[in-house]
């Protein structure tokens, strides 16, 4: 590679020689349903595993959190009904 002048460089000539070559109308829509298929399987995939990972987040996750303040709250309750002698 020429950094002086690139017109003279034999990698630049090449490539400029290159024809370009695109795929056929038919070729390229059924390579881009073939994508949209394959993103819509990831999506769907992606999707699925948000919502077990949310469904175990949202509903176990708070429930525990919830009894055990339960559980705490009733035995606050017990020892002051204790102290004062309810």
């Amino acid at each position: 590679m020429n950094h002086d002048n690139p017109a003279r460089d034999p990698v630049f000539a090449a490539i400029a020689k290159l024809r370009p070559h695109d795929v056929g109308a038919h070729r390229a829509d059924r390579l881009r349903s073939r994508c949209h298929g394959v993103l819509e399987q990831q999506r769907r995939r992606s999707v699925e595993r948000r919502f077990a990972r949310m469904s175990l987040r949202r509903a176990v996750v708070p429930a525990i959190a919830s009894a055990w303040c339960a559980a705490y709250v009733c035995e606050i309750l017990l020892r002051a009904a204790a102290i004062y002698g309810f």
